[in-house]
């Protein structure tokens, strides 16, 4: 299958021929949406998600096909704006569509791709105009009246409060035209739901839910989406015992087919992280299990399942944390700030930023109390002491990290400090030349030693001019020297 980044045409895009069914197109995009997913690969999926919409919807697959019949400088430029658009090179691509329109005015699809072009710029009034124009043009395309409707929400969403409601009523009624001319695709009633949720109107929004999955038997990707949308505005209320009774029914209603149980079980999973933001752990864990039972596999599935599990067992112990009185504060508050950045409630930069303010009040205990607290919440809290080993250890040898992420401190975690060759500080009071063989010796002490020394040997001196005359003065000179320079080395405190 093609790399979807690297496509020139939508068929591409998704895999599949020109004479690809329906079904064959649905099931690529949502097999493919499994892979480059929203959260992790934004620009793919919503390339994935516009060659969906265009080719799932009959008239503007149609309009969409007509771009390829013309000659081969229409088809270049079309092959140029749809690489830009990959690119995420709007500008580009819209140059382009231009160009294709001053050529052929009647290429309704590439009005569509302009305006969607312009919706992705910002330029939400030229969309307007745009989109305007082309459902003027063919009233009869629901897509159209869609992305004309989603350019109005987008505005309600970027527009002061006072000016939402009129744009938000004018999406409703775009979402309302493209209902009455395709009621059975999933779309509209997703489109509307999305008007009242905006809104807040939840129970406004349940029911157009409802209404498309009332009587679904044989599910298709598209009903599942709706469930799951269902799903999460039940969330949004908080009603948990409906939440759990629609992911009863999706579990139910799985077919026994590999590329189902994959979209469905990545949608569980989604739900589950949503739940995590919002701080319903033990609620993301029944997602999980869920999500585990569809794709058993899944490596991502596994690290989200010991991310929640450490969650909710850090978060059972916290209240013994606190009442611990072995536990000096700042590493009380350490803990806690790694708990809310580990659950997602903090970035990074605000961790780092806390953690920081934290460390510089450890000035203010003994090592032994500092060591004491982790080693307390090393054994005692395992939980907590894992969340990050690492500051811990730096801690405990004595190093306040200018950065959590072991940055210029000069200590790699992976190499534990050898507790032999740390150099000791010296005992108050003792010279520092007696605990560091480098150190100099004081000026004091030589000068002292030299003066001992001449002064014993002019008191020998004289000794001997008195018992010996002249020759004792010489010997005794010299005598009185050697035993005074002696004496003085004896006596020094070098």
């Amino acid at each position: 299958m093609q790399n979807p980044e690297l496509a020139t045409d939508f068929y591409q895009v998704l895999g599949v021929p020109p004479s690809a069914s329906h079904e064959d197109v649905q099931r690529a995009y949502f097999r493919l949406s499994n892979i480059y997913s929203h959260e992790k690969h934004p620009e793919t999926y919503q390339k994935l998600k516009q060659a969906y919409e265009t080719l799932s919807d009959s008239r503007a697959r149609h309009h969409y096909n007509a771009l390829w019949s013309h000659n081969d400088e229409t088809k270049q430029l079309m092959t140029e704006a749809i690489r830009s658009m990959t690119d995420g090179n709007y500008i580009g691509a819209s140059r382009r569509l231009k160009e294709i329109l001053v050529r052929n005015s009647r290429l309704d699809e590439a009005l569509d791709l302009l305006g969607f072009c312009q919706a992705q710029l910002g330029l939400t009034d030229d969309a307007l105009n745009t989109y305007s124009m082309l459902v003027e043009k063919r009233p009869d395309v629901p897509l159209y009246w869609i992305r004309y409707g989603d350019v109005f929400l987008e505005k309600a969403e970027n527009s002061p409060e006072s000016d939402r409601k009129p744009l938000i009523g004018s999406a409703r009624s775009r979402y309302r035209k493209a209902f009455t001319l395709d009621p059975q695709s999933t779309a509209p009633y997703l489109a509307i739901a999305r008007t009242y949720m905006e809104e807040k109107k939840y129970d406004q929004a349940l029911n157009w839910v409802e209404k498309n999955v009332r009587s679904i038997e044989s599910p298709t990707f598209e009903d599942f989406d709706a469930m799951f949308y269902l799903l999460n505005i039940h969330g949004r209320v908080g009603n948990s015992k409906k939440v759990m009774e629609v992911a009863k029914r999706i579990e139910d209603l799985v077919p026994d087919d590999d590329d189902v149980k994959q979209y469905v079980a990545t949608k569980f999973a989604q739900t589950a992280t949503e739940l995590i933001k919002s701080k319903f752990f033990k609620a993301s864990k029944q997602f999980l299990n869920l999500a585990s039972k569809f794709d058993s596999d899944c490596k991502d599935l596994d690290e989200l399942h010991e991310k929640v599990d450490t969650i909710i067992e850090a978060e059972a112990m916290w209240k013994n944390i606190e009442k611990d009185s072995n536990i000096i504060k700042p590493i009380k508050t350490l803990a806690a700030l790694k708990f809310v950045h580990y659950s997602g409630h903090k970035s990074d930069d605000e961790y780092e930023s806390g953690v920081k303010s934290v460390i510089k009040k450890l000035d203010n205990f003994t090592p032994p109390e500092i060591k004491r607290s982790i080693e307390i919440l090393k054994y005692s809290y395992t939980h907590y002491y894992n969340l990050d080993r690492d500051l811990w250890k730096r801690i405990v040898h004595g190093s306040r990290p200018e950065s959590t992420h072991g940055r210029d401190i000069g200590y790699s975690p992976d190499e534990e400090p050898d507790e032999e060759v740390q150099v000791k500080k010296p005992k108050k009071g003792v010279p520092k030349e007696l605990t560091d063989p480098l150190a100099k010796p004081k000026k004091e002490a030589i000068d002292r030693s030299i003066l001992i020394g001449a002064g014993a040997g002019i008191i020998l001196a004289i000794i001997g001019f008195l018992v010996l005359k002249l020759v004792g003065t010489v010997a005794g000179a010299i005598l009185g020297y050697a035993l005074g320079a002696a004496i003085g080395r004896a006596i020094s405190p070098d």
